[in-house]
């Protein structure tokens, strides 16, 4: 009898493991053509932000309000890009197509990109858009769904469960931004985006991940990342 109760605590474990529900993610959706999507590196001194709480405060001395913001790729120890990173126009890190170990160099890694016409493109690292019509753009990997499929390697069964986040192009051009709140493995991460509709999907950051959003409660305002993506009013 008390085998029989241990194996069906195991199955109970099993399956509470592998349900995931809208619930256990932070979410905000952007429309990109409203024009108020940025990433931000560096400071008006030069120096990398770090924290959120740096880009509101730059902001502020704007008089603009920060009413999102996540941190938005892979970088180095002294908090440079990996791969590529536009902003404003502006390519301050060159597309990175080397071969490596961790997460970025997943093949295929990704480009989230904000184009100059109000557009937003999710794309695999070599098939992005002309340079030239890219205003934000910040490289990263693994891609969690690439045309509407995840790919295989993401095993259903994995035991790496981590806090992640991530984006993801809708089908009528917005974008969502996730963080899920309990830790799931890569493939329940990805299932989010293609259950959302999502045809293309990139991979952010794991374990620091941190999102800024008052309007669902999350006030948040430390870190200590590189690229950081806001929205802005």
């Amino acid at each position: 009898m008390i085998k029989n109760i241990f194996i069906n605590i195991l199955i109970i474990v099993f399956f509470w493991k592998g349900k995931v529900s809208d619930e256990d993610f932070t979410v905000h959706i952007a429309d990109p053509k409203k024009g108020n999507l940025e990433m931000h590196w560096k400071d008006s001194s030069g120096k990398p932000h770090r924290s959120f709480s740096s880009v509101k405060k730059e902001l502020e001395k704007k008089g603009q309000k920060l009413i999102f913001a996540m941190n938005g790729g892979m970088y180095e120890e002294d908090r440079s890009p990996v791969g590529l990173y536009i902003e404003n126009g502006k390519e301050l890190n060159r597309i990175n197509l080397k071969k490596g170990k961790g997460n970025f160099y997943t093949m295929p890694n990704g480009v989230f990109s904000v184009l100059k016409d109000g557009t937003a493109d999710i794309s695999v690292s070599d098939a992005i858009p002309d340079v030239s019509k890219i205003r934000f753009a910040t490289q990263s990997g693994p891609m969690l769904v690439v045309r509407g499929e995840i790919p295989k390697k993401y095993g259903k069964n994995s035991p790496l469960r981590k806090i992640r986040n991530g984006v993801g192009l809708l089908s009528d051009g917005r974008l969502i931004f996730a963080m899920n709140r309990k830790e799931l493995n890569l493939h329940e991460f990805a299932s989010f985006f293609k259950k959302r509709g999502c045809r293309n999907a990139l991979y952010l950051d794991g374990t620091i991940s941190s999102v800024y959003l008052p309007e669902k409660g999350e006030d948040f305002l430390g870190g200590d990342f590189g690229a950081i993506i806001t929205e802005k009013e």
